[in-house]
């Protein structure tokens, strides 16, 4: 590896706008938390961007059957946990409404994935 002699210039502070992270359900666990909090207040940042906010592992769309018909359940439950949990260290989500759940979709064709 070859190590340049002097500086090239002066790294942007652009990330500290916003960084991105996993699937949205990783924020419910603990240690995602506790990791990100202490990320917070070492470096600091204004926004956190990341992705599934929609997928199965958010709960956010939940189908179930009774009496023999379909019924489908909404609960934002999570996402109010994970949201409030971002805003409590100071940082304002990105939100990302991604990777659409099967019951929800109006078939299985994708259009770039």
């Amino acid at each position: 590896m070859r190590v340049p002699s002097e500086a090239s210039g002066r790294l942007s502070d652009a990330w500290r706008f916003c960084v991105g992270t996993g699937r949205f359900e990783l924020a419910l666990r603990r240690d995602y938390q506790d990791s990100l909090a202490l990320i917070q207040r070492e470096i600091g940042f204004r926004h956190i961007r990341g992705h599934g906010l929609l997928s199965v592992g958010a709960g956010v769309h939940q189908p179930y059957e009774y009496a023999g018909a379909r019924h489908v359940r909404h609960s934002f439950t999570y996402v109010d946990q994970v949201i409030d949990a971002y805003l409590e260290l100071g940082i304002r989500p990105f939100v990302e409404l991604g990777f659409m759940p099967s019951g929800l979709a109006s078939g299985d064709q994708t259009v770039f994935w």
